[in-house]
């Protein structure tokens, strides 16, 4: 499920961090709408669908407090939840805006998993709710248990725009969730992952029947997208998956995956990686 949110903050560049904080958390967006004060706010949601917002207290005009107050008349409160993003930091004010019908506070700064634990909270989702939260720990934990590596995930802004031998891994899967997962990745960076995972002191590392990165990468493709159904699905949970196929791609697929809001940036050593999970909205076959 993605959702429409509505940014709410007199700063263009709060706005602007709160997006950005959120495509990092990997809160899954539909539509993303901003408003510079509460009376814009209202506006918004008079008149458009708007599953979650986000607002700051002091602005001109209706600041946030009027604002929830105004929600709250119109019976808005009991259908969208409200986060409030401010710099004060007063229990009082905190407990007070709480009992106004505000789902969180959260005080300024923060971090991408901060807002992914309260998003995940307020809107009584779990992580099957919000399929890519899990992804980026559990490609780590494979990666550190199977490849004996550690990576990290990065903000896809940073990774280059353009690649020179590119491959991708790709399987579906079928069973309470339904969708596919992707794995892709430079040749270059294929081909460190078979000796992390083989291990560089192993002298038959120099075989070139070793040396392939693309089983390397079709083998991390399959163990991650097993371990993230696990922990969407549940451990009873049974799931028919394809094996991954491979090919090659260009530049032009690469920096079209790059756009992709769905798709999550990791960097192993120097090396970028791109994932992306795709479940189906309801997805529950019988």
């Amino acid at each position: 499920m993605a959702f429409n949110i509505l940014i709410v903050d007199d700063s263009s560049t709060v706005r602007s961090v709160v997006a950005k904080t959120l495509r990092l958390a990997r809160v899954p967006i539909h539509e993303l709408r901003e408003a510079e004060n509460g009376q814009e706010a209202l506006n918004v949601l008079r008149d458009h669908w708007i599953d979650l917002v986000f607002a700051d207290l002091n602005m001109p005009v209706m600041n946030g407090v009027e604002m929830i107050d105004e929600m709250a008349r119109d019976g808005l409160l009991e259908t969208v939840p409200v986060i409030i993003l401010s710099n004060e930091g007063s229990l009082p004010r905190i407990e007070q805006l709480k009992s106004k019908g505000v789902s969180a506070y959260i005080r300024k700064p923060f971090t991408p998993e901060l807002i992914r634990g309260v998003v995940a909270e307020v809107i009584g989702e779990s992580d099957r709710g919000m399929p890519n939260v899990l992804l980026g720990k559990v490609f780590c934990e494979v990666l550190e248990e199977f490849a004996h590596s550690f990576g990290r995930e990065t903000d896809k802004d940073l990774l280059p725009r353009t690649v020179k031998t590119c491959l991708e891994a790709t399987m579906s899967f079928r069973g309470p969730l339904q969708g596919s997962f992707e794995m892709m990745a430079e040749s270059s960076t294929c081909d460190d992952l078979v000796r992390r995972i083989v291990g560089e002191e192993d002298e038959r590392i120099s075989s070139a029947k070793l040396l392939d990165g693309g089983d390397a990468l079709r083998e991390m493709t399959s163990i991650t997208c097993g371990h993230v159904l696990t922990r969407l699905g549940g451990e009873a949970a049974s799931f028919d998956l394809t094996s991954p196929s491979l090919r090659d791609v260009c530049s032009e697929d690469w920096e079209s995956r790059l756009e992709d809001p769905e798709t999550v940036g990791f960097v192993l050593e120097e090396g970028p990686i791109l994932l992306r999970l795709s479940v189906a909205e309801d997805s529950v076959c019988v």
